[in-house]
């Protein structure tokens, strides 16, 4: 019996294998964020608060309080003002010329309010002056730079009793008086209206009139008068009137 052409050929080749499919590959080791990655990352958690919010993280006051430190430190570290020449060496030559520039100088600052600045320049200027004194050209000149130089301390001792005075927070809400003259005024946070001669936060009441009221205060071992006008407390009363005297 003859089999078919074609099925003859089926039993006479081998099967054809299925074809092998490659090995899955595993995925790499995760090798974790480099540096740049890390430092991105780290650069989104700072944290600005917005303005007028208070935040623990994020203290103003100490910011600037720091900054004013560091100004003054700064400041008091400048051995010298600038502006201050050394007085010439030849000993058979009067330095008229120079003291005049320094006089100038101080008379400068005193325009510009620079009280400390004016005090050094005439010291340093009075000390290099002192083997000059029998000299007629420099003795009036000495004499200008000694009172600039108590104008000079004057007005800033006078100018730091004025925020010594404001940081009392003293606000006078109104006066009462009699028939009979007796006035009182009356001082914000007191339990009782106060006359003349009486005491409130190291001040002395001195003169009550009918929309202010003057104190005492001491300084320094100086005594400055203040006013206070009534519905205005003492800081915003100076910065629009600035009316002291001392008496040493």
């Amino acid at each position: 019996m003859r089999l078919p052409l074609a099925l003859s050929l089926l039993l006479v080749l081998p099967a054809a294998e299925p074809p092998k499919t490659p090995p899955a590959k595993s995925p790499p080791a995760s090798q974790g964020p480099t540096i740049r990655e890390m430092l991105r990352e780290e650069e989104g958690w700072q944290f600005a608060p917005p303005v007028g919010r208070p935040d623990i993280l994020y203290d103003l006051e100490t910011i600037l309080t720091a900054k004013k430190k560091f100004q003054d430190a700064s400041q008091k570290a400048e051995a010298k003002p600038s502006g201050v020449t050394a007085v010439p060496k030849d000993a058979n030559e009067i330095p008229t010329a120079w003291a005049q520039a320094q006089k100038d100088r101080v008379n400068s600052l005193l325009a510009e309010r620079k009280w400390n600045d004016a005090i050094k320049t005439a010291e340093l200027a009075i000390k290099s002056l002192e083997a000059y004194r029998a000299h007629n050209d420099i003795i009036p000149i000495i004499k200008q730079l000694e009172q600039s130089r108590d104008q000079a301390d004057e007005a800033q001792t006078r100018e730091e009793a004025q925020v010594e005075f404001s940081s009392r927070a003293l606000a006078v809400e109104g006066v009462l008086w009699s028939e009979k003259g007796q006035r009182l005024a009356i001082i914000a946070g007191e339990p009782k209206a106060l006359g003349l001669n009486e005491r409130v936060k190291d001040c002395v009441l001195i003169n009550i009139d009918t929309d202010r009221v003057d104190f005492r205060f001491h300084y320094k071992r100086r005594r400055f008068e203040f006013p206070i006008y009534v519905g205005e407390n003492a800081g915003k009363s100076l910065a629009a009137r600035p009316a002291a005297t001392s008496d040493r």
